[in-house]
């Protein structure tokens, strides 16, 4: 007669066959099954991500494509509309629209280059900035409280986990904007 298993008994068993392998990769079909639930915990987070910013940006008819402009522009002041383009991996045609918008509600303002005319630089008023404040504050108030109920081991390899998702170039952006030079984390 069998001994019926536990949850317990399943995560350790679970955790044994993550350690079979030197570099930590378990079998493959373990790291597919994680992978696969990885996935959709990251599909889930976003969604729930998303909706912070829906229920913030709502009373201004914004969406969350206007969010993202609006969130690149207001931590990366003077930003030309091809570095948005190529930070969002949309096209043109894709921002002109929203763009269009941000900058009739007063939200965008868009300079003509001094050194190459043809390009537009991009800064976020003050309301442009406290919409922004408004919705990284729920978003970050979601990552630190989990942050916290997980600890800083859990922390640093969600981070490095991360890291590894996302393209080279967005490394770069990743970096710039972690720093968060205009306080806009401080809401």
């Amino acid at each position: 007669m069998s001994n019926p298993t536990t949850p317990i008994d399943m995560r350790v068993r679970k955790e044994d066959a993550m350690s079979k392998s030197q570099d930590g990769e378990g079998t493959s079909e373990e790291l597919r099954r994680r992978a696969f639930e990885g996935f959709f915990l990251h599909f889930f987070t976003n969604l729930n991500l998303a909706a912070d910013a829906n229920e913030a940006l709502e009373p201004y008819k914004l969406t969350r494509l206007h969010h993202r402009i609006l969130t690149l522009v207001s931590m990366m002041p003077g930003v030309t509309v091809g570095e948005l383009v190529r930070a969002l991996k949309v096209s043109h045609q894709n921002v002109n629209g929203p763009m269009r918008q941000l900058i009739q509600q007063g939200l965008v303002t868009a300079e003509t280059g001094t050194e190459d005319r043809r390009q537009k630089h991009l800064f976020a008023s003050a309301e442009g900035h406290e919409i922004v404040q408004a919705v990284l504050g729920r978003q970050l108030a979601r990552l630190e409280n989990a942050f916290r109920h997980c600890g800083p081991e859990a922390v640093q390899a969600f981070l490095e986990i991360h890291r590894h998702l996302v393209e080279e170039e967005d490394r770069a952006w990743i970096d710039r904007l972690s720093l968060d030079p205009h306080g806009l984390s401080h809401g």
